[in-house]
């Protein structure tokens, strides 16, 4: 029942901020261009490229996290 943007650019501004101290597994990791979602351990889940299966890397620099709801 959570509303959310389409665009990566408007998910990294919806939502709390939260430190990645404080990320729990659900919430939204954005790089403006790309979002993903946090899995735990430093880990995100996403897709690299458009059509590409869901899999899971590790969290890489430049990013905001937000959780919502």
């Amino acid at each position: 029942g959570i509303a959310i943007p389409r665009t990566s650019g408007a998910q990294a501004g919806i939502g709390t901020p939260v430190s990645l101290a404080n990320a729990r597994p659900g919430d939204i990791v954005s790089w403006g261009y790309h979002s993903a979602i946090y899995a735990g351990n430093g880990q995100v889940l996403h897709a690299s490229m458009p059509g590409a299966p869901l899999g899971y890397s590790p969290l890489w620099g430049g990013y905001t996290i937000r959780r919502v709801g």
